[in-house]
């Protein structure tokens, strides 16, 4: 009984691995609620869970998602408000001409096209961001680069990322008897899931910049 509840036991280190998946997504949710630093936020989970899966990696997990966070208040902050705002007027959109009585095709699948768009682009972002440093600019350009080089993982990856929203619009009251699984675990796990989804995207870029940097 005494070796089960030592530090060093697997029963105490998975007890500690399910704490910080927890901790981590409760933070998360927090930094959340001003909304416009859903990015920054979703930055910081990538990185705290990046630290917490690395097995070689002793460094504290919430540290790095504070530093997460913060390194994305300035690159990933304006660009999710951009992005929240047409991805706002094109879901407000769709859902008036789903009203309608004769539904015009054209503007529906229009809307449904630039969501998409930005849900993609916005999972895409904040996850290379967590992930490589680089400026505003090679941010933008290689977010699109990896979109359209790996468009089946970049799409699952967003799917999973707005599942919470999806519910939310699509049934209210679902995801209100969901809550426990968002506020606790959802995207904690989600992310993770993601992290494995662009794993090996990621590691061939790290290691074709290590090769093009490489002294001679």
């Amino acid at each position: 009984m005494g070796n089960l509840f030592s530090y060093d036991s697997r029963f105490m280190q998975a007890l500690i691995m399910v704490y910080d998946h927890i901790l981590l997504n409760v933070l998360f949710l927090v930094c959340c609620v001003p909304v416009f630093t859903i990015g920054a936020a979703q930055a910081g989970l990538y990185s705290g869970l990046r630290v917490l899966h690395d097995q070689e990696d002793d460094s504290s997990c919430l540290r790095a998602f504070w530093k997460g966070v913060c390194n994305g208040f300035g690159k990933i902050t304006a660009v999710w408000v951009g992005t929240a705002l047409i991805m706002s007027a094109s879901a407000s959109c769709l859902m008036y001409l789903v009203t309608l009585e004769q539904v015009d095709y054209a503007p529906l699948f229009t809307c449904l096209v630039v969501l998409a768009i930005c849900m993609v682009y916005q999972f895409a972002l904040s996850l290379f961001h967590s992930r490589f440093g680089c400026t505003a600019a090679q941010l933008a350009k290689n977010v699109v680069y990896i979109i359209l080089g790996h468009p089946v993982r970049c799409v699952a990856g967003a799917v999973l990322l707005w599942i919470p929203a999806a519910v939310f619009l699509c049934a209210p009251s679902l995801f209100i008897q969901m809550t426990m699984v968002w506020t606790v675990a959802y995207y904690s796990i989600a992310f993770g899931i993601n992290l494995r989804i662009m794993e090996k995207p990621f590691r061939v870029l790290a290691e074709g910049f290590e090769t093009k940097n490489k002294p001679i």
